[in-house]
């Protein structure tokens, strides 16, 4: 009969054998195994903020990184810009330790100290960056002392506002342009400016390039700019004879249709949406390619409206066309959304802004930051700018979170800054670059920033790994019309200032 060590045994048995044969072919393996065991005793277990609402909202939720490798614990993404971390209070877990001892620079430019093992509600002063935690291992015999660390942005990270703004001239050929409008044809950008001497269009790829290429180009003289729209395959526009133009040569050349068109709402793929004042005095809906026309709503609007937002949705196969504001039939202006599903026209919200014209629609984004720190990026509807009847340009920007549907005023962070005077007819252009820094250079000037929203409750990053590149979505602003000096003749770059941060992934 065989006999059978248990298996405890047998794996003791082996653990011995592999322990002398190690030490036999390595002194310096025992040493390694010490170096494991000094490290395990001094190891930070988690270190957290304590709840201070007065400081931030959830600030007990921040993640922090413990580096055992580089004794080093920070929060990878930063606090808000503006957070004051001075008088802090740290919850850390450690390991048994017969020492644990944080030395940091107070308000006084003192050194302060506290014994950590007795007094684990003091406040600690992390505004100087030169937080250390010391600690002395169960044995008392081996040390190892961390930095800690709380960062804070210096810039204001979340949501769409203009805090860092850049501006630039507009990019024309023209020494005082008077009237201008901005498209976006397929992957060219088009700004046309006009004057008493002429007009001239100017095309990128890039709104943010230093230099466009400029053209003369034949702007009728009763061409409508503001009603230039592009198509697919063209650009369209309405004169003030109400016909529907249409130029081949991105906007160089223009001709007559010999189609009725008084107001263009929008491009809806290869048709164009817009109505025309029938000799009866009633208004139409009317398109090119021609279809079925019908009588507007008398709460439509026919002049003045936002430039087009096309988007899609999971509740329709089909994609949706989206204006906002303008005149009705009747001349008064409305704040009105409409949106249009490939069949029909249909109000999304009837009064969602305050009755204006000449609004900047822009398609954009924002973030929702939940308790936990988790922001989630949401496609937000901006609106900029616009004139009320009074003939005042609206100093305001609204959003709307769920595609016009409802919309409220802009926190302060994402209102127009002081220095950007408000302006009507303005038009949008989103355009996304690589960036593997955030930085304004050449024609583009840097601009100061606004507060931190009261509603800030801040983002967190699980940092795993660091990014070399990643790409940045700007708004370029173009123009507009200022209650008292005409043309703004200008471009306007905002982003999302956490888009501009390395990210953290």
């Amino acid at each position: 009969m065989k006999c059978k060590l248990p298996l405890y045994m047998l794996l003791a048995s082996m653990l011995c054998g592999a322990a002398v044969s190690c030490n036999s072919d390595n002194d310096d393996v025992e040493d390694s195994t010490e170096e494991v065991q000094i490290t395990t005793s001094l190891a930070i277990r988690s270190f957290a903020l304590t709840a201070n609402d007065n400081v931030l909202a959830n600030l007990d939720s921040v993640f922090f990184t413990i580096d055992l490798d580089n004794a080093v614990v920070y929060n990878a993404d930063s606090l808000p810009k503006g957070t004051k971390i001075n008088k802090l209070v740290a919850d850390i877990s450690l390991p048994t330790v017969t020492e644990a001892t944080i030395t940091f620079t107070g308000e006084d430019g003192e050194i302060k100290t506290i014994n950590y093992l007795v007094s684990t509600s003091d406040t600690i002063d992390f505004s100087h960056n030169d937080v250390k935690l010391h600690l002395v291992d169960y044995n008392g015999v081996n040390t190892r002392d961390y930095a800690l660390k709380v960062n804070v942005h210096t810039l204001v990270a979340d949501s769409l506002y203009w805090d860092k703004a850049s501006m630039r001239p507009l990019p024309t050929s023209l020494s005082n342009p008077t009237e201008q409008h901005t498209v976006q044809f397929g992957s060219k950008v088009l700004c046309f400016t006009r004057s008493a001497s002429g007009a001239c269009v100017a095309s990128t790829t890039n709104p943010g390039a230093e230099s466009w290429s400029n053209s003369p180009c034949n702007l009728p003289a009763s061409l409508l700019i503001n009603s230039i729209t592009a198509g697919e395959n063209a650009l369209f526009a309405v004169n003030s004879q109400g016909h529907l133009l249409t130029s081949t040569d991105e906007g160089v050349n223009w001709s007559d249709l010999s189609v009725s068109m008084n107001h263009i709402l929008g491009a809806y793929g290869s048709t164009i949406l817009g109505v025309r004042k029938g000799t009866d005095g009633v208004y139409y809906h009317t398109t090119y390619p021609a279809s079925t026309e019908y009588a507007v709503d008398a709460d439509f609007p026919v002049a003045g409206t936002s430039q087009a937002v096309v988007y899609s949705n999971k509740w329709s196969p089909d994609k949706m066309l989206m204006i906002v504001g303008g005149a009705k039939s009747s001349g008064t202006l409305t704040g009105a959304t409409w949106a249009y599903d490939g069949n029909s026209w249909g109000c999304l919200s009837p009064d969602g802004i305050p009755a204006l014209e000449g609004v900047c629609l822009v398609p954009y984004y924002s973030y929702k930051v939940s308790s936990q720190w988790v922001a989630s990026e949401v496609s937000t509807l901006v609106a900029i700018g616009g004139r009320n009847a009074a003939g005042t340009t609206n100093p305001y920007v609204y959003i709307s979170l769920n595609r016009g549907l409802n919309w409220v005023k802009a926190d302060n962070c994402m209102q127009l800054p002081d220095y950007l005077a408000p302006v009507a007819y303005a038009q949008s252009v989103v355009h996304s670059v690589t960036l593997s820094r955030s930085a304004a250079s050449g024609v583009w000037r840097d601009m100061p920033v606004n507060g931190l929203p009261a509603w800030y409750r801040g983002s967190q990053s699980r940092a795993v790994a660091s990014i070399e590149s990643w790409d940045c979505p700007y708004v370029y602003l173009f123009g507009g019309e200022t209650d008292l000096n005409g043309l703004s003749a200008k471009v306007w770059r905002g982003y999302i200032n956490r888009m501009t941060f390395k990210p953290i992934q």
